[in-house]
C-alpha cells in the first residue's frame, strides 16, 4: 500500500489494476479540459499500457492504493482506455484471471484518461517516445523525422497530454524502473535498462516524481507485485 500526493501516472509498457481508497478530502481526474469525479471513496482503476492519468486533490487529500501490474499481454476484452468504477469490496485479485473477472463484472465506468482527442502530430510523437524511451533519442530528432520544428512538436504534445515530451519520457523511465525494482531488479542494472545512463539521474527523477528514493520500491520493501 502506498500513500501520498496524487499526481500523474504514465503506465508505459505495463497495464495496471488498482484499488484506491480516499481517506480524507477528495480526488478528481483530469479528462481533457474537464475534471471527473471517481465513483465513490473506494474505487477500482484499470489502466492499459501506454496510458496517462492525472489526479488532483480536492482540498487536503489523503489516498492509499493497492495495485498489481503486468507487462504480459492484455487479457481478452480488456479496456482500451483508463477506466474507474466503484469497488464493492473484497480482496484484491492476485491473478490475471481474477483481475479479468473483476473488470468484466464491473459497470458504470468513468473514463479517467488524461487525453481525449490528441492531434495526429501528438499521437505520432507519443508513439515514437513509447517505442524509444529507453534510448537516448532527442526531441529534435523526433521532430525532424516528423518534418516539424521542436517547438511545434512540443506545443502539440503538451496540449494533448498535459506535459512536455521530455517529461513524458522521464515518467515512462521512472514507472518502468519502479516495476523492475519491485520485481527484484538491481538498481544499477535498472538504471541502464530504462535509459537513465547513471544512478544520479534515476535518483533525481525518482525523488522529483515519486517523492521517494528508488530503494523504497525494491522487492524487499515493496508490496506491489508483477502478476
Amino acid at each position: 500500500m502506498r500513500a501520498g500526493e496524487p499526481g500523474t501516472d504514465a503506465t508505459g509498457p505495463y497495464w495496471v489494476f488498482a484499488v484506491v481508497r480516499v481517506v480524507a478530502g477528495g480526488l478528481r481526474y483530469h479528462h481533457g479540459g474537464e475534471r471527473v469525479t471517481p465513483p465513490g471513496r473506494r474505487f477500482a482503476v484499470f489502466m492499459p499500457p501506454w496510458s496517462i492519468v492525472r489526479a488532483s486533490p480536492r482540498g487536503s487529500c489523503v489516498a492509499s492504493t493497492d495495485a498489481l501490474a503486468s507487462s504480459e499481454p492484455l487479457f481478452d476484452k480488456a479496456p482500451a482506455r483508463p477506466l474507474a468504477w466503484r469497488w464493492r469490496g473484497g480482496d484484491l485479485p492476485s491473478t490475471v484471471r481474477g483481475i479479468a473477472r473483476v473488470v468484466h463484472g464491473a459497470d458504470a465506468f468513468v473514463d479517467v484518461s488524461l487525453e481525449v482527442e490528441p492531434s495526429a502530430i501528438a499521437r505520432r510523437v507519443k508513439g515514437a517516445i513509447d517505442e524509444t524511451y529507453c534510448r537516448p533519442i532527442t526531441l529534435a530528432r523526433l521532430a525532424a523525422e516528423a518534418g516539424l520544428s521542436s517547438s511545434v512538436v512540443s506545443r502539440a504534445f503538451k496540449r494533448a497530454y498535459g506535459m512536455p515530451p521530455v517529461e513524458y519520457r522521464h515518467r515512462l523511465r521512472v514507472m518502468d524502473a519502479m516495476f523492475r525494482l519491485a520485481a527484484g531488479g538491481e538498481i544499477l542494472t535498472v538504471v541502464q535498462d530504462v535509459g537513465f545512463g547513471d544512478a544520479s539521474r534515476l535518483y533525481s527523477h525518482f525523488r522529483s516524481l515519486l517523492c521517494q528514493p528508488p530503494g523504497a520500491y525494491s522487492a524487499r520493501r515493496s508490496r506491489n507485485a508483477k502478476t
